[in-house]
Order: C-alpha cells, then sequence, then structure tokens
C-alpha cells in the first residue's frame, strides 16, 4: 500500500488489492484530529471518496464505509494492528458552527460577520474593507484597505448599503461554500464538501470562475459573478425574448450605466431557468470580458431559488 499526502487530500493507491488495482480511493476533506485513547476524528457526513481511474474520469463506486475505516486505520497506525475508535469529526466540529447569515439587500448579497456587512464578490480578484482583519472559520485574512481607488465609502453609495467591505476571490477561494438563500445562511468550509446536484466544471481568470451554461442551444462561457445583480450576454440578440425593462446598475471601476433587460431562459446541465439578462456593457467591462474569453456574466439571482455548493479549489459548482 502506498500512501500519497496532499494539503485536504489523501491518496492511497492500493497496489495489492484486486478489486483497486491501479486505482486510486481519493478522500478528500479528510482533516485528522488524533484525540486521546486512541480516538481519531475526521468529517463522515461530508467525506467525498470516489474511485479515481488512471485516465482521471470519475467512477462514482460507493465504497463501503467499513473499507474506507480499515483504510484509515492502516494510516493512523502505521500498518500496526490497534483498536482505534472513530467519530465524525463534526461531532466536535460541526459545519454549523461555521454558518453565517446571508443577506439579499436590494439585490445586493452579503454576508454578515460580526455585525458588518461584506458584499460577496465571486466576479472580483481583491478584497478590501474598513475593518482590516478578516476571520472566517479558523483562517485570518489581512484586507486592504481600498481596491485601487474604490473604498468602502465608495461601495456603500453605490450599493446603497452601509457595509464594511467586499470579499473577492483572493479570500472566497480559500475555501468551499454551501449557499443556501431559503435558510439564510452560507456555509464556509476549509475540509471539500460532498457535492451532489447539477454539476459544473469550472475554468478561471484570475481566480474568478467561469462556467458553462446554454441559451437556445448555443453555449456560451459566463463569469460566475455573485457581486453582479442581474446575468449580461455580450453582444447578445435577445430582443425575441420578454422585455423587462431598463436596469440602472453599477460596477465599482466604472460607477453606474443602464441597459436594457430580458427575460431569457438559460439552461445549466438538464435545468433551465429563467434570468433578467441585460444586454449593453460599458466598453471597459466589455474589454474585460474579452480579455477573459467569455461571452458574458451569471449574476446572483442564479442563487435566489438555489442551493448552491461552490467548490472552487476542486473547480466545482453544484446547482440544486
Amino acid at each position: 500500500m502506498k500512501i500519497i499526502e496532499g494539503m485536504d487530500t489523501c491518496r492511497i493507491l492500493f497496489e495489492e488489492h484486486e478489486k483497486y488495482y491501479n486505482k486510486s480511493l481519493i478522500i478528500f476533506g479528510v482533516d485528522w484530529n488524533i484525540l486521546p485513547d486512541n480516538h481519531v476524528a475526521f468529517d463522515r457526513e461530508y467525506l467525498n471518496w470516489y474511485i479515481e481511474t488512471d485516465d482521471s474520469t470519475f467512477d462514482y463506486e460507493y465504497i463501503d464505509e467499513n473499507e474506507v475505516y480499515d483504510v484509515i486505520s492502516y494510516i493512523v497506525n502505521e500498518g500496526k494492528k490497534q483498536n482505534y475508535h472513530f467519530y465524525s469529526y463534526k461531532d466536535f466540529y460541526p459545519p454549523s458552527k461555521w454558518e453565517l447569515p446571508l443577506e439579499f439587500i436590494k439585490g445586493h448579497m452579503f454576508v454578515r460577520i460580526n455585525d458588518g456587512l461584506w458584499l460577496i464578490d465571486t466576479g472580483s480578484p481583491r478584497s478590501f474593507g474598513s475593518i482590516r482583519h478578516l476571520s472566517i472559520t479558523t483562517e485570518q485574512f489581512i484586507i486592504e484597505e481600498k481596491y485601487g481607488d474604490i473604498s468602502t465609502d465608495i461601495l456603500s453609495q453605490y450599493t446603497s448599503i452601509s457595509c464594511v467591505g467586499l470579499i473577492g476571490v483572493d479570500v472566497l477561494n480559500n475555501f468551499d461554500f454551501i449557499f443556501e438563500y431559503s435558510q439564510g445562511t452560507i456555509t464556509p468550509s476549509i475540509p471539500y464538501f460532498a457535492g451532489n446536484g447539477e454539476l459544473f466544471t469550472i475554468e478561471d481568470h484570475m481566480g474568478i470562475p467561469i462556467i458553462s451554461i446554454c441559451i437556445n442551444d448555443i453555449t456560451y462561457r459566463m463569469i460566475f459573478d455573485t457581486g453582479s445583480q442581474i446575468s449580461y450576454i455580450k453582444n447578445g440578440s435577445l430582443e425575441k425574448y420578454k422585455s423587462t425593462g431598463r436596469f440602472k446598475d453599477f460596477h465599482i471601476s466604472v460607477g453606474y450605466f443602464e441597459t436594457e433587460t430580458f427575460n431569457v431562459p438559460v439552461s445549466f446541465g438538464r435545468e433551465t431557468i429563467q434570468l433578467c439578462c441585460g444586454i449593453s456593457l460599458p466598453d471597459s467591462i466589455q474589454n474585460i470580458l474579452d480579455v477573459a474569453s467569455v461571452d458574458g456574466i451569471i449574476g446572483n439571482e442564479l442563487l435566489l431559488n438555489h442551493k448552491i455548493y461552490y467548490s472552487p479549489r476542486r473547480k466545482r459548482i453544484y446547482i440544486y
């Protein structure tokens, strides 16, 4: 048995076991906690195990928990037979401990941390805020006061909400997240969450997530931008869809602008969702999309009716 260890991931290659010959059992999210008296705690509920074949395709074959316990027992005992007692890691560090209030206010998505509102923006490469020290789960971040010339005062002016800062992908991409608007919660996690639902593979540009969607059987590469109130199709011909009027929006780098909007059926895998889509963006934003080789933006409206698992470290988004 060969053990390959890496950050947040433990790979066990079964070289002598016929069932797993030349395959790897990948155990994501194992956060070892060796307790007194040979007790081992790990995140059982959110443990994501599956078989990874040599061609890197994923076969979601169920692995018996007892086999997983045997493997873990081998690891922690260095091959020696000892009696270890296994407990779910959540019994000691429950994910609910890290739940934070998720609030949609005037079309913007905020997380409340220590009574301060932070705009959650997967479309921003940088975080900034009037509070310089940000704590999420057990992690601490030092935040810049401004992003270029943009301060928290300007952000509050554009959103019409008194907020303390913006959290961009430089912070967000250190975690997995569950966005659950119906429950009013966002749950960050350092161990990986085991996602279900419609799976989308993420590409990225400067850490900003990009997913593929379909409109009228045409595939578009779109930035997934929780900081955007609505979606946008660059150079899109949406006039055949129902008009929803003009919309006043803003981007922190250019200020306010307006666009015509349409109610557009957007296909996310097997599910089609009606989204409010604009067609006009300032030239500087169009240029950003061109550099990233994307066709538009999926805004935060997606989160209003769906539970989202966002796993940027594994390049995945699951939509429920």
